[in-house]
């Protein structure tokens, strides 16, 4: 009788664990580069699924705060994701924009829907304030929220741009299928 009751209670126990489902998303990475050498949270091009569809994301790791000259990274936690399209082709058109926006005037900005969030994007976007911005033979994307009288903001080169492209290009090659 006790093998039975152990049998039933483990075929339980098992099925029941199957039956889970996740509580948060998961993020399937397409490509990742590393920041910078102080830690903070890589760059990633990603996808996640909503709803039964792919929704692609950007995003340019933990912001610093600051003004528009200094930033100060403190905040580990947060990072700022940016929906980059419902497929990969829309994904890698506004990757090639962000990458064709270097080729504008220094200072020039537009504005894309961001989200700062920890861990995975939410549903809660705001408007990111993308500039484009050149310092010591370095051209860069600030990509900006203004909170209070604070502005946290994150910095991708243009060779970052070009790799989180070229990567993302790459995987669809590998996932010619994947919408």
């Amino acid at each position: 009788m006790k093998r039975i009751i152990t049998l039933l209670a483990a075929l339980l126990l098992t099925a029941a664990a199957f039956a889970q489902h996740p509580l948060l998303r998961q993020r399937l990475e397409i490509v990742e580069i590393e920041a910078d050498a102080d830690g903070g949270a890589p760059f990633q091009v990603f996808w996640m699924e909503a709803d039964g569809v792919n929704q692609y994301y950007l995003t340019v790791g933990n912001l610093g705060f600051g003004n528009d000259y200094f930033q100060f990274h403190v905040d580990p936690l947060y990072e700022l994701f940016l929906p980059i399209g419902d497929s990969i082709a829309d994904a890698i058109g506004t990757l090639t924009t962000l990458k064709e926006f270097f080729k504008q005037p220094k200072g020039s900005s537009m504005e894309m829907p961001g989200c700062l969030a920890i861990g995975a994007p939410t549903d809660e976007l705001q408007p990111v304030k993308v500039t484009f911005n050149k310092a010591l033979g370095t051209r860069y994307l600030e990509f900006s929220i203004e909170q209070a009288d604070v502005i946290r903001a994150a910095f991708l080169t243009k060779s970052e741009i070009g790799s989180l492209l070229s990567g993302t290009k790459f995987y669809h090659k590998l996932h010619p299928k994947q919408q």
